[in-house]
């Protein structure tokens, strides 16, 4: 299992924008290992939803929660939809990363076991 998993929840015409999202995860879980920086947590999920502002059959919110019996942390976050739809690869790619780094500094920073500055200059330095 990778420390570090990308998931997202969306509508099937956004999938194929958002999905390049899979080689930065790959990076990503080269580089860090989540035992370095906290040892309550063995597995980071980002689920990234992205759906229309007019959509009211989901409720649409970022918030995380812990899975104690599996050390897993879920960090739910908000990709902008009509962003995305009209992006291209390279910026849908830049606002998923934009997003990821905002969550991590709101989710994460905040844990009082989490070495946050260690982890926030690793990824700083993965995402140049």
């Amino acid at each position: 299992m990778k420390d570090i998993e990308f998931t997202a929840a969306t509508l099937s015409d956004v999938g194929n924008k958002i999905f390049i999202f899979v080689p930065l995860q790959e990076t990503i879980n080269n580089n860090i290992k989540l035992n370095d920086y906290i040892s309550t947590i063995n597995h980071l999920v980002f689920f990234f939803q992205c759906f229309p502002k007019d959509i009211k059959s989901r409720k649409v919110e970022e918030f995380k929660t812990l899975r104690r019996k599996t050390k897993t942390l879920e960090l739910y976050l908000i990709l902008d939809y009509e962003g995305i739809m009209q992006g291209t690869d390279p910026e849908n790619l830049q606002h998923i990363k934009e997003v990821f780094v905002k969550g991590c500094e709101t989710f994460l920073k905040p844990l009082k076991e989490f070495k946050w500055e260690e982890f926030n200059n690793q990824i700083q330095n993965i995402l140049k």
